[in-house]
């Protein structure tokens, strides 16, 4: 299987609302790899950080890298 280019294609701020009527902050960060996809992954604002958003990516991608071998 060919490497999976990874293509980020929205990051954005999302309110998700809780159960409790209260909200919670997230950034939304929807991308694809090779030809699949879209993906969306959800990360905690406090948190969000380049390095936390590639270590998901990468650790999905190699998932699917795995299942396709």
């Amino acid at each position: 299987m060919p490497d999976l280019a990874v293509e980020i294609t929205d990051i954005r701020d999302y309110t998700m609302p809780q159960r409790d009527g209260s909200t919670l902050a997230q950034k939304r960060v929807t991308f694809y790899l090779g030809k699949f996809g879209p993906f969306v992954e959800y990360f905690p604002v406090d948190g969000f950080t380049d390095l936390a958003m590639r270590s998901r990516v990468d650790a999905l991608k190699r998932e699917i890298e795995a299942m396709h071998r």
